[in-house]
């Protein structure tokens, strides 16, 4: 969290960048200014700031999900798994770093920013990784819970048109097709994902499209994206 009087207002524009320890070309990291922060986390009461809010969208960990008995009503045990990988502790450090670099650059440093979190005084891989682990939290952008793929693949539900395996009549055209959870917001993602289904829909119909598989009679089911946090 940064502090200045005209940084203040920002917008929650988000731009994507690749870590150094990135498997391919992809960017691996994502990065969005935004104000929403709350007032009192800012210094002599001023309420002004902004936050670089920096996430990494392809996370190695992964959380668990147990029944705790036999009873459906009671909740289930949740383990998010947060930083267990190593490298969802190293890539969000160094977009840390990243950060910081943003903020001593013209034109942000000519605000006259001040360092709230994680402070100046968080310098070492220690004292960082602390930091992470006392404050990461979920990015709630859920996706690829019906993922799309051939019906050869079992861990597949729709096709590349959305057609539910196995269902004739029933599409998907959602965050849940995603075959993967892409490096940003998935707002954007599914709309433009969403849109191609229904144009091949409108287009093509019930009938058989060049190039395209033989579409099953139905609407084109949308639920939109996953909700903003």
């Amino acid at each position: 969290m940064i502090r200045s009087g005209s940084a203040a207002v920002s917008s929650r524009s988000p731009a994507r960048t690749g870590s150094s320890r990135r498997e391919n070309s992809e960017p691996d990291l994502h990065i969005a200014p935004s104000h929403l922060v709350r007032s009192s986390a800012y210094p002599q009461g001023s309420g002004l700031g902004f936050l670089l809010s920096v996430t990494r969208t392809e996370p190695g960990s992964h959380g668990t999900l147990r029944l705790t008995d036999t009873d459906p009503t009671t909740a289930p045990r949740l383990s998010l798994g947060l930083l267990d990988d190593p490298r969802d502790r190293r890539k969000p450090a160094e977009a840390v770093a990243l950060g910081r670099r943003l903020a001593a650059t013209t034109p942000l440093r000519d605000l006259g920013l001040t360092e709230i979190a994680p402070g100046p005084a968080v310098t070492s891989d220690a004292q960082l990784t602390a930091y992470l682990r006392a404050n990461v939290k979920p990015y709630p952008h859920l996706c690829g819970t019906a993922p799309m793929g051939p019906a050869s693949d079992p861990a597949s539900v729709v096709d590349a048109l959305g057609r539910v395996h196995g269902v004739p009549g029933l599409r998907v055209a959602d965050a849940s097709i995603l075959p993967d959870a892409p490096s940003v917001a998935t707002n954007l993602t599914v709309i433009m994902a969403a849109e191609l289904l229904a144009d091949r829909f409108d287009r093509h119909g019930p009938g058989t499209g060049a190039g395209l598989l033989t579409p099953a009679p139905g609407p084109v089911v949308t639920t939109g994206p996953a909700p903003l946090p």
